[in-house]
């Protein structure tokens, strides 16, 4: 049995719900190992949720969930017996599904190894929320709301520390654009002549530096800085 199974949580959209002593969840989708259309799954989905109404007086979306990948998988909690539900569950080409008995949490194959294995409370492993999880194959859901992701990034301490490389390795970058400048400024001297030329020298510095990163996705933040100082102007950014 594929260890993900008694990792699973779930995830109820119906707020004080009340479990019955015993019940099922199943689901119809492709299990795990297969893949099927999202067309397939759908319909898989209405005709498991059809017959399970006309089985059982008590049905009610759950959805189960890895809270490792938070991959999510739409299934049904229905008040079956055992193995009429393990039937079912050979009959949707079901690998495995999950019994509840008075609050524990069992996980049992479907066809005839059929046989309950007890991976923890139920009530540890359900959540209630109106935002149903993702259900699409190779995406995740956010852990953090959209509106807050800018944030986390930025406050995230390997961020903080790609940022102050970043900023180590411009630092190092300027202390030797700076030993040119001096030079030049020997040679010309004049405080005029050598604004000017150290106007010409942080752009061509900076160009060239911006033309060897182009296009390279981890120097995304250093293209940004030198932007930055070219935009602000060259006497500013080396002041």
């Amino acid at each position: 049995m594929h260890a993900e199974y008694r990792d699973t949580h779930f995830q109820a959209v119906e707020h004080g719900l009340a479990w019955p002593d015993e019940f099922v969840i199943i689901t119809a989708h492709a299990t795990t190992g297969e893949k099927w259309t999202p067309a397939e799954n759908e319909a898989a989905d209405l005709d498991l949720e059809r017959e399970l109404r006309q089985r059982s007086p008590w049905v009610h979306r759950l959805t189960g969930y890895s809270p490792h990948t938070l991959h999510a998988e739409p299934g049904w909690a229905a008040a079956l017996p055992f193995d009429a539900a393990c039937d079912l569950g050979v009959r949707y080409r079901q690998d495995a599904l999950y019994y509840v008995s008075r609050n524990v949490l069992s996980v049992s194959y479907c066809d005839t190894r059929r046989h309950s294995i007890e991976i923890g409370r139920f009530g540890d492993r359900v959540h209630v929320s109106e935002r149903q999880p993702i259900v699409r194959s190779g995406y995740s859901q956010l852990r953090v709301p959209a509106s807050e992701l800018k944030t986390t990034i930025h406050e995230h301490p390997q961020f903080a520390a790609f940022i102050a490389g970043l900023e180590t390795h411009f630092a190092k970058w300027r202390k030797t654009a700076a030993v040119s400048l001096a030079e030049l400024e020997e040679e010309h001297g004049g405080e005029e002549v050598f604004l000017g030329s150290l106007d010409k020298i942080a752009k061509a510095e900076i160009s060239a530096r911006l033309k060897e990163i182009k296009g390279d996705k981890d120097a995304k933040e250093e293209a940004a800085v030198l932007q930055q100082g070219v935009q602000s102007g060259a006497q500013e950014a080396w002041e």
